[in-house]
């Protein structure tokens, strides 16, 4: 692992930059005031100090949150594209430790809804198409029914069971091919 892989790693160095060019600033700024026999006033020196750090602080917090942002920013713009297109391209593995975590995560997820969603389609197929047997075996053994009040009712049975069969795999077909 790099040295500033990590978020945390990241923020640490941030605020190791900001209180050094804080205590920069305030350095040069005080070898600048000071001239010999000339030392500023001890209250305008503390304010002078104190605001170069908090200069110095504001100015490199504001560029690490901007920085540490976009990670997760992406990682939020993926997870839309992934709830949006299920077959989108995956999240590229890139970038900080816990970003490529995420990335690494959201793929495996992309992966198995995708074998779940592949596994229930096969499933819906195999059944709707083991039905048309048995359906078409019992429209046959219909015609031997002798009374036509029951001969009608097994058949308004059997239409619906084909046509819930017949929309499924229209279903499917729509899915699968658009059609």
């Amino acid at each position: 692992m790099h040295l500033f892989e990590s978020l945390f790693a990241r923020l640490f160095g941030a605020s190791l930059l900001a209180i050094s060019l804080a205590h920069v600033l305030a350095w040069v700024w005080y070898c600048s005031m000071t001239e010999p026999g000339l030392e500023p006033e001890p209250l305008l020196r503390f304010l002078a100090l104190l605001g170069f750090q908090v200069l110095g602080l504001v100015i490199t917090a504001a560029w690490a949150a901007r920085v540490l942002a976009r990670p997760i920013s992406r990682l939020g713009s993926a997870s839309e594209r992934l709830a949006d297109d299920l077959n989108g391209p995956p999240m590229n593995e890139h970038g900080l430790l816990e970003s490529r975590k995420g990335a690494r995560a959201l793929n495996r997820l992309q992966r198995r809804i995708g074998q779940q969603l592949a596994q229930q389609e096969r499933v819906v197929w195999a059944v709707s198409h083991d039905l048309r047997t048995p359906l078409s075996r019992l429209r046959l053994r219909l015609e031997l029914l002798e009374d036509p009040a029951l001969r009608e009712g097994f058949r308004r049975d059997l239409d619906q069971a084909n046509a819930q069969v017949e929309k499924a795999l229209a279903s499917l077909r729509e899915q699968r091919f658009g059609l």
